[in-house]
């Protein structure tokens, strides 16, 4: 087997800066990648070619500053693979809007990081820590070689908020995490028999002390979460008399639900030569 693959990168820094601090400041980056791929004995893995296009512009003023993402990956060349992404963090001294696709995290077991395309909003005037999301992730997409749906099929609806008292070096947040696939935008005809739409809720409580000049580090998490592997399997309201320990109003208990729990504790070191973390996890079913 040959492997043939030819990489591009190009990276350009803005810098539009004005001296008057009562206008807009413009700054940011552009980059464009360029990939090519052939295979000699096997089939092809990956498409012959395909490209990357990303926009970062960074708009200021005073406390003000925008951060703007734009990217295109394969638009315009006939690949059954396209995704184009916009999105605007508006921000001020003590809060911010999420506009568009938006990657926000509020905690290890909730919202950690996922792509999201919706609105929200983060307000941290004095004590208060408030956070709100909505979006929806897990988009449709055909596989690239062979046409066929992949994994994560469904677009899931999610909604998050989190609400707590602190700062950032000391902090208690109390979140909440519902999602929910949407069976009705997928081919069911290029599903596997395996493959079925989904609901979560999560709860969760976190906490996180910094102390001797933010060096040390202390704090952690504990989640209970409720998943249903199969939003068509048979609801349990009406043949089990037990009390669940989710509200049904919030999640309506079936035979796919699985309830489990997570906890997490960590001590951290950061240092001017090394950094550390110690961290324990434990996840377990109830």
């Amino acid at each position: 087997m040959r492997l043939a693959i030819v990489f591009m990168f190009l990276l350009v820094q803005l810098d539009l800066y004005a001296q008057n601090d009562s206008i807009w400041k413009v700054s940011g980056t552009a980059g464009i990648s360029i990939n090519t791929y052939t295979a000699n004995g096997i089939y092809n893995r990956r498409e012959p070619f395909r490209y990357n296009l990303g926009l970062y512009p960074v708009l200021s003023k005073g406390n003000w500053r925008i951060p703007v993402r734009v990217t295109a990956y394969n638009l315009g060349i006939g690949s059954d693979y396209q995704v184009a992404r916009f999105g605007a963090q508006p921000s001020w001294k003590w809060g911010s809007l999420h506009l568009g696709h938006s990657n926000v995290r509020f905690s290890n077991f909730t919202q950690n990081g996922r792509t999201l395309f919706g609105m929200g909003a983060e307000i941290n005037p004095g004590l208060l820590r408030f956070g709100v999301l909505w979006g929806t992730t897990r988009q449709t997409g055909a596989s690239i070689l062979s046409n066929a749906v992949q994994p994560n099929v469904y677009p899931q609806e999610v909604f998050t908020m989190k609400l707590g008292l602190g700062n950032r070096h000391h902090f208690l947040d109390l979140i909440f995490l519902k999602g929910k696939d949407d069976a009705t935008e997928t081919d069911s005809s290029k599903l596997r028999l395996d493959q079925y739409p989904e609901e979560n809720l999560v709860f969760a409580a976190r906490t996180e002390h910094y102390f001797f000049k933010r060096k040390w580090s202390v704090g952690g998490e504990f989640a209970l979460s409720g998943l249903t592997s199969n939003q068509n399997s048979t609801s349990l309201s009406n043949v089990s008399d037990e009390t669940p320990v989710i509200p049904s109003w919030l999640l309506e208990p079936k035979v796919a639900t699985i309830i489990a729990n997570a906890a997490e504790a960590f001590l951290g070191y950061n240092g001017r030569q090394f950094n550390s973390k110690l961290t324990y996890q434990r996840k377990a079913l109830t």
